[in-house]
């Protein structure tokens, strides 16, 4: 044959193999498709069984018992591998169904344990289910944390935890490291003023919230911790130019207590009265609200004498 010849033939064979390839691809394709189309349909008739059928009341209703086929002891030994508890873990995730989720990834993390996202999913369902579990939660983070020390994901959900369960002196170290890795982090910068604040070291926690707000001026979100740091700390005129910018920008009732305190350790009676009225007022004329909120601060208001 004349090299034309041959060229023009292997085309040919080509051609009907990439057509034999695509009629293979569409008859698996259309094969899956029916499969679950059959699987859909018997799901919607037994689901129209349960729920509407005149004899419903005759049969215990599937549909409102736990989707745990997977445990069953017949399927277990083909449900139990790593992938197959992947596909259900990450299922369940997907739909929110953080209890049966958890269940999926315990189970995972004795086949995997040296598997970081494993046990940040752990954590995750653990605070995510409607009795949340923190210090369960903290100590899947950790783990995570060990295996993997890089994640400013898991770094962070650490640091969280420890601040939910009121211990800012342990979140500190974490905030700081993600604060290193992610240094223009404004929400974590307000963490770590807000942990120096709870720590009672208020010029540590002035210089993030000054930070903050040198870095977001249209933000105002660091005004009312500057001005309250800054009247603990005796700052007062300073606490009282924030305060001022506070009442005009939708004022709460505990901004216009606090203004009261900055005019009062100003020696400036009037006006702490005026403060102090406005508070009631927002309160629609509730005293005992007001009374509450002032009783919290008495502490600070002897400090400042």
């Amino acid at each position: 044959m004349s090299n034309e010849a041959r060229k023009e033939m292997i085309n040919q064979f080509d051609g009907q193999a990439q057509e034999m390839l695509r009629l293979k691809q569409e008859e698996l394709r259309s094969r899956h498709n029916r499969q679950e189309l059959i699987a859909g349909q018997y799901v919607q008739d037994l689901y129209r069984f349960f729920k509407v059928h005149p004899d419903r009341f005759y049969f215990d209703d599937i549909f409102d018992e736990s989707l745990d086929f997977h445990h069953m002891q017949l399927l277990m030994p083909y449900m139990s591998n790593e992938e197959n508890l992947t596909i259900i873990a990450e299922y369940y995730l997907q739909k929110k169904f953080f209890t049966e989720a958890l269940t999926e990834f315990r189970r995972l993390s004795q086949i995997r344990s040296d598997n970081h996202v494993v046990f940040q999913k752990m954590g995750y369902c653990l605070q995510m289910q409607e009795n949340e579990d923190i210090e369960e939660a903290l100590e899947a983070y950790l783990r995570a944390d060990l295996l993997h020390p890089e994640s400013t994901w898991t770094i962070r959900k650490i640091a969280t935890c420890y601040r939910s369960l009121n211990k800012p002196e342990e979140a500190l170290p974490y905030y700081r490291r993600y604060e290193a890795l992610r240094p223009d982090d404004l929400s974590v910068q307000a963490a770590i003023g807000h942990c120096y604040l709870a720590l009672k070291e208020y010029n540590e926690a002035l210089k993030y919230f000054f930070k903050i707000d040198y870095l977001d001026a249209d933000g105002h979100k660091a005004w009312r911790p500057i001005a309250w740091c800054s009247f603990l700390t005796g700052k007062y005129d300073q606490a009282r130019n924030y305060y001022k910018k506070i009442l005009g920008d939708r004022p709460t009732t505990q901004d216009f207590i606090n203004a009261g305190h900055t005019e009062w350790a100003l020696q400036n009676m009037r006006e702490a009265l005026n403060c102090y009225r406005q508070a009631v007022a927002s309160e629609q004329g509730d005293f005992t609200k007001f009374q509450e909120l002032f009783d919290e601060d008495v502490q600070e208001l002897t400090m400042a004498g």
